[in-house]
């Protein structure tokens, strides 16, 4: 059938048809970002991050309706209105579900939409944030698999999840990555393999290292010249003035029969010393001491990019103040206030 070509209306208002219904869902959304007078300092994001996003994820919502044959407008208008409650109030607590909310009352405004479209709109928008959960229902599934798409295409993605999921909740997140990356045809990504092994008390085993050897063994994993990059991740504290390394054994083990062998790229030292701690605690003598600025019985400083302290803490919960190291994502995260206890039990650092 023979149709008249027609000019692509680049969602100037007065071109845009009054049965497109898609593309006055899309105009909508960025029409409210123009007109918010909520700015970037009021915002947990910014109005930069929300355009970019909305429009990203609508795209990848597009691609992957095709790829799974689902109905691409509903997949469409589910990826536009996702955050529209975070874009309208610059806030992200239960964002999901009250972004659904919002979501039903505009698209009855604009019409055109069917009672079923509708309710699965409603799903996929309101189930979203849940990426750790699997279901069987596509257009949940998709409204979870475009979101992380786009945030893990972001460089900084891995450590802001870090920060602020649990490790059980981020555990979902990567394997759900792992699987849309081989889905799509992208290469593999190292990082979402980091917590294959997680369990509870995932770092539950320790040794104590001298001072001396726990600052030559920072030094080494904070270098700029290292090229060891996929030291599994562990965490350092002081408690009545010992340091303890705490690790996962079968994490550093695997590492180090994996990687010892290689001839270039490795700095056997480390690997040795890492080996060392873990099969006997038998540290040695062999370090040098290290002269690092502020060093004393009572805490450590690191500099590089800023600094990291790591010391004993001793208040009503037991709790202990100390550096978690993430080699593997370039993360150095203090562990001290009560709102990241949960990572330290999570860690098995405390109970």
């Amino acid at each position: 059938m023979m149709r008249k070509a027609t000019v692509y209306h680049h969602f100037k208002k007065e071109l845009i048809l009054d049965d497109d219904r898609v593309s006055k869902c899309e105009r909508l959304v960025v029409d409210l970002l123009f007109e918010s007078s909520l700015k970037d300092a009021e915002r947990e994001s910014s109005i930069c991050w929300e355009l970019k996003h909305q429009a990203s994820v609508r795209q990848f919502a597009s691609m992957l309706a095709l790829k799974r044959k689902l109905n691409v407008d509903i997949c469409v208008v589910g990826a536009v209105f996702h955050d529209i409650y975070s874009l309208v109030s610059g806030k992200y607590a239960c964002h999901a579900q009250k972004s659904a909310e919002m979501t039903e009352i505009f698209i009855k405004e604009i019409g055109g939409f069917s009672v079923d479209e509708l309710n699965k709109i409603y799903q996929m928008i309101h189930n979203h944030s849940d990426k750790h959960i699997f279901t069987d229902n596509p257009y949940i599934e998709i409204g979870k698999d475009i979101d992380v798409i786009d945030c893990f295409l972001y460089e900084g993605a891995f450590d802001f999840y870090i920060l602020n999921k649990s490790l059980s909740v981020l555990k979902g997140y990567v394997e759900r990555a792992k699987m849309l990356w081989k889905e799509i045809g992208l290469p593999n990504d190292q990082r979402f393999y980091l917590l294959d092994t997680y369990t509870e008390n995932w770092m539950g085993s320790f040794v104590v290292l001298k001072k001396k050897d726990a600052l030559w063994l920072l030094d080494k994993m904070l270098s700029e010249n290292s090229e060891i990059t996929l030291v599994p991740p562990f965490f350092l504290s002081i408690k009545n003035n010992e340091i303890f390394l705490y690790y996962n054994k079968h994490d550093f083990l695997a590492f180090f029969y994996r990687y010892a062998k290689q001839k270039n790229g490795i700095d056997f030292e480390l690997l040795n010393f890492l080996h060392n701690a873990i099969l006997n605690c038998d540290l040695g003598d062999s370090c040098s001491e290290l002269k690092i600025a502020g060093c004393d019985k009572k805490s450590l400083l690191l500099s590089r990019k800023g600094s990291y302290l790591f010391e004993e803490v001793n208040d009503c919960n037991g709790s202990v103040k100390g550096v978690l190291f993430w080699p593997i994502l370039g993360l150095f995260q203090i562990l001290s206030e009560k709102n990241d206890i949960y990572k330290l039990k999570e860690l098995g650092v405390i109970s």
